[in-house]
């Protein structure tokens, strides 16, 4: 056991001096070279000490508190970032909504020259300063690197605490210790099997306390969506909340278990395992109350699905929503409340839908870009792609359901609340619905959304009346050709 602790000891000491090492040799970002990939890349977007299309890049080492491996990974792919980081969407906001486009390939190596450059633009122009605005001098934000050093302070002084405890346990061994004791150790003082039984509950008590604290952090209205906006929304959060609620349950009582008792009945001189083959009483009674409790969940499950696809006979509100890479397009029935028949092999330019117009109920039908939603009215919304399959989403809604090539698929819900009532409710004026794509459909994933406006079905006629039919359209298209090919 003394070896194995030596050799361990060697081990984790020559690691430790090569991440020394390494970190030392770290080569130094060279700002001349990023200037000049500054110049040939990003002066169309970018400018040090003012703003173009994208933000001012001065003191930009210090944006998102100087973490490097984030703004490298930004710039190489900033959609990553986009619906996740908030920082990323008040950029993009700013910008009038243009996501900066990646730079895959740039090497980490020259990302860090051009930071380096842009958060101190004199040491790449051998002195001279840069333009600012208003003609002044360019006085770059110095880097903040205090919570950096910090940290490597911090990080020696608990490998000198390790190398402390690790030498403690090598001394408490006898020094006639052989291999032939094995697992069993000293009697007395310091054992393995009191290290990891005190092991396991201090790791047991910070896996909690951080999952408690990540609680505290992203179970806030901030990162939560609002109150489900639709009837089967609201059914399927209650789903989600007691199936959460269970499944916690459980998993705190068993995990607490496992630790303590791995602690409480660590290896002792003395004590002896208990053989204790079965009991039919425990066993019947941890297995009748999962099956009672997943049956219900289960059976509860069925129901709301049931009810989600059931097909009344209620005259649904029908909108059909038509997916492409990488846009969404809606289409509405006319005055006839039925929407016409389609044909893949008819989409073209002048008719992206692939009308039928040989079909009466098709030719007034009208075309947008937006999904208008009656409020407190059965929705019934058929999907359909053109391309690769795609997911709509409605995220407030609580509703997805996959849009297929050659397949007709269409899911029912009753929106709840217009949105200047969930505008109200989220103290949100400027609070939006979405439908976006759920499913990796290409390089443009990332960016295929549309606006959602759930409004009273009397403006929802009054909007729909600004529209014309997508037969006047499409005649007017292709009349205009066929005149033009006549001349």
């Amino acid at each position: 056991m003394r070896k194995q602790l030596k050799g361990t000891i060697h081990k984790l000491f020559l690691f430790i001096l090569f991440s020394l090492v390494f970190h030392a040799t770290q080569v130094a970002a060279d700002p001349a070279k990023g200037k000049e990939i500054f110049n040939s890349t990003c002066t169309s977007c970018h400018k040090i000490g003012g703003k173009l299309i994208g933000p001012d890049l001065a003191g930009v080492k210090k944006r998102w508190s100087g973490d490097m491996t984030k703004i490298t990974a930004y710039v190489h792919n900033p959609a990553k970032f986009f619906t996740t980081d908030p920082y990323v969407e008040k950029l993009v906001k700013d910008a009038g909504g243009t996501l900066m486009a990646g730079q895959p390939q740039l090497t980490d190596a020259q990302v860090a020259d051009v930071i380096e450059y842009a958060n101190d633009p004199t040491a790449g122009a051998g002195g001279a300063t840069a333009g600012g605005k208003g003609g002044e001098a360019f006085m770059p934000v110095p880097t903040d690197t205090s919570l950096l050093k910090y940290l490597f302070i911090a990080a020696l002084v608990l490998v000198i605490f390790i190398f402390y405890i690790v030498s403690r346990i090598s001394n408490s061994f006898n020094k006639n210790d052989d291999d032939d004791h094995g697992f069993d150790g000293p009697n007395k003082g310091i054992t393995l099997q009191k290290i990891n039984g005190v092991m396991m509950i201090l790791f047991f008590i910070a896996f909690i306390g951080g999952l408690l604290y990540e609680c505290s952090i992203h179970l806030t209205p901030h990162y939560l969506l609002p109150p489900a906006a639709s009837n089967i929304g609201v059914e399927i959060e209650r789903l989600f909340i007691n199936t959460t609620i269970v499944t916690a349950i459980v998993f705190f009582i068993t995990q607490f278990l496992l630790f303590y008792y791995s602690f409480k009945y660590r290896r002792k001189v003395g004590r002896k395992a208990l053989h204790y083959s079965h009991n039919n009483t425990v066993e019947i009674i941890w297995t009748t109350i999962p099956a009672i409790v997943l049956s219900y969940l289960v059976l509860d499950g069925f129901r709301v699905w049931r009810v989600a696809n059931a097909r009344p006979d209620n005259h649904p509100f029908v909108v059909e929503a038509f997916a492409k890479q990488f846009q969404w397009t809606f289409r509405y029935p006319g005055p006839d409340g039925k929407l016409g028949n389609v044909d893949f092999r008819k989409i073209s330019a002048d008719n992206p839908l692939g009308l039928d117009f040989s079909d009466p109920a098709a030719k007034d039908d009208i075309i947008t870009k937006e999904l208008h939603l009656p409020d407190n009215e059965p929705v019934e919304m058929d999907l359909r792609s053109q391309d690769v399959i795609h997911d709509a989403y409605l995220p407030q809604f609580r509703m997805q359901l996959y849009a297929q090539p050659g397949m007709h698929n269409s899911m029912r819900f009753t929106p709840i609340f217009t949105t200047e009532e969930m505008r109200a409710k989220t103290a949100n004026d400027k609070f939006d619905y979405i439908l976006v794509c759920n499913q990796l459909c290409g390089a443009g994933h990332y960016n295929m959304g549309a606006k959602v406006v759930v409004q009273l079905a009397p403006e929802l006629r009054k909007w729909e009346s600004t529209f014309k039919p997508a037969f006047a359209d499409y005649q007017a298209a292709t009349g205009s050709k066929l005149s033009a090919s006549l001349k």
